[in-house]
């Protein structure tokens, strides 16, 4: 009886084994942020396998193979946490906001440790009184961004009006509290903000029309607007503004209008000059297929090297005048644009199936978009979410890896099955173990000797010169017949 106690103990420890290596949360409305290292850094909430209140989960994949580098982390502002956000700064350390419960629904905030996830600021209440938009719910209550001295700059809505607030990173401290940022009208949806590269605060929000501020971030002049209430669309149906900046510093953004059939809601994109506030590109909708679709999410955007934009967004369709069941048929589309003219470099496409939703977008160095999606999925009479992950070219819109579940897959040095590590070349030419499996490769890896290298990767099948042996044949039987001569007259020779 004790072998099978013992089979029981070791049978309980590969269960616990399993659930923290290859188990994850179920996970709602993922936020994506890029390291230095170009690693996916992503925060999201949901609830762990034993279900109960929400909590705030982070996660962290490598953005060159996919592989998780950290199991999924928990942590928990208060209960019913939702709508995070989340920045990551020069150090890699990772700034989160969240809206969690605690005597009332506040805004909260806190600082983890890159490496460890340690917190560095541990639930630093922000605001006891934030607004919290029924879309939110699915989506962010706050937006977060990190200055290069590792503060935290944070914009809301209470009250509707937006507020902003900036936190010192060391010790938590507010070196800007509660500081109303439009002045008229009332804010429709949560505000986003992005920093320049002098610690500048670049705000949008919708009061109907669409809103653009730029604020001092740094310096004795913090919160003083450089450029105050720029009306980038004065249509009184605009909602849930998305904001990204190029290397110029000047401004994207992307929103959601609110329509009528047969067009309904639609995503369209502007560019303001962030110098001046000059609009740069005047408000145009997205080529986008209206036809018989709903637009739900609100869309994300993001600035490529070039100065172009990546923009994601979700579609659901409409049936006879009502929306169809949201959860199972929503899809998450791409497209790029130009950043100079408007017009469109890729044209949309869906990158994830039925059931997907809440996308959010950040580019690499190389101009490459990587987009994290939650997915519903239907389990008996049950459901529940799980946040995924997606990397495409930016050159052409390929897929580089798709339908990655986050934090899903054993931590460590990625590898496919002949144990080649990721990016690495196999002992058998011309083969790469490339995002976990191993493909043809030869200009990168060669190809094996006498065979030549294909513009598709594969290697051209082995040739042999007609004309070598037999050449070599004749050589080698004329030495033959020479010394069989030589040896002959030898022998003559001695008799």
């Amino acid at each position: 009886m004790i072998w099978l106690k013992k089979i029981g103990v070791l049978f309980l420890c590969l269960i616990f084994f399993v659930s923290i290596v290859y188990g994850y949360p179920s996970s709602w409305a993922p936020r994506i942020d890029l390291d230095a290292n170009e690693n996916a850094n992503v925060v999201a909430w949901g609830q762990n396998s034993e279900g109960g209140l929400a909590r705030t989960y982070f996660f962290k994949h490598s953005g060159t193979f996919s592989v998780p580098l950290l199991a999924p982390v928990q942590f928990s502002c208060g209960s019913m946490n939702q709508g995070p956000d989340m920045a990551v700064d020069i150090n890699g350390d990772v700034h989160v906001t969240v809206y969690g419960y605690s005597s009332g629904y506040k805004m909260w905030y806190s600082k983890l440790n890159g490496e460890t996830l340690t917190p560095i600021i541990n639930c630093k209440l922000v605001e006891s009184t934030p607004a919290h938009f029924p879309a939110s719910l699915d989506y962010r209550d706050a937006s977060v961004a990190a200055d290069l001295g590792g503060n935290a700059h944070i914009v809301l809505a209470k009250s509707s009006k937006a507020y902003y607030y900036k936190i010192n990173g060391t010790n938590g401290n507010f070196l800007v509290n509660d500081l109303q940022i439009n002045n008229a009208g009332s804010v429709y949806s949560a505000p986003d903000l992005v920093l320049d590269s002098n610690d500048n605060v670049h705000i949008v929000w919708t009061q109907g029309q669409l809103v653009y501020t730029k604020i001092e971030g740094d310096g004795l002049n913090v919160g003083d607007p450089i450029i105050d209430d720029i009306i980038i669309d004065s249509d009184s149906d605009n909602e849930w503004a998305s904001i990204a900046l190029d290397n110029n510093g000047d401004v994207h953004v992307a929103w959601l209008q609110e329509g009528v059939a047969p067009n309904y809601n639609r995503v369209n994109y502007a560019k303001v000059g962030g110098t001046n506030g000059d609009i740069l590109i005047s408000p145009v909708p997205m080529d986008l297929d209206y036809s018989n679709i709903v637009w739900w999410g609100p869309p994300g955007i993001a600035v490529d090297g070039d100065g172009n934009a990546h923009v994601v967004s979700e579609k659901a369709p409409l049936t006879g005048g009502s929306v169809l069941n949201y959860h199972n048929y929503s899809w998450v589309d791409y497209l790029k644009i130009n950043g100079n003219t408007g017009s469109i470099l890729i044209p949309e496409f869906k990158i994830a199936p039925n059931n997907a939703s809440i996308p959010s977008v950040d580019v690499d160095e190389n101009g490459n978009a990587h987009i994290v999606w939650q997915k519903y999925i239907r389990n008996g009479d049950s459901f529940y979410y799980k946040s995924f992950y997606t990397k495409l070219n930016g050159d052409n819109g390929d897929l580089i890896f798709t339908d990655i579940p986050l934090g899903d897959g054993p931590i460590g040095e990625p590898a496919c099955s002949d144990g080649t590590l990721f990016g690495q070349c196999t002992e058998t030419r011309p083969y790469i173990c490339q995002a976990g499996e191993l493909v043809e490769n030869c200009q990168v890896c060669g190809c094996p000797r006498n065979r030549a290298c294909k513009p598709d990767g594969t290697c051209l099948a082995s040739k042999v010169k007609k004309t070598a042996m037999p050449l070599f044949s004749a050589v080698q039987e004329g030495v033959q017949k020479d010394i069989i001569t030589r040896i002959v007259y030898f022998f003559k020779g001695l008799f």
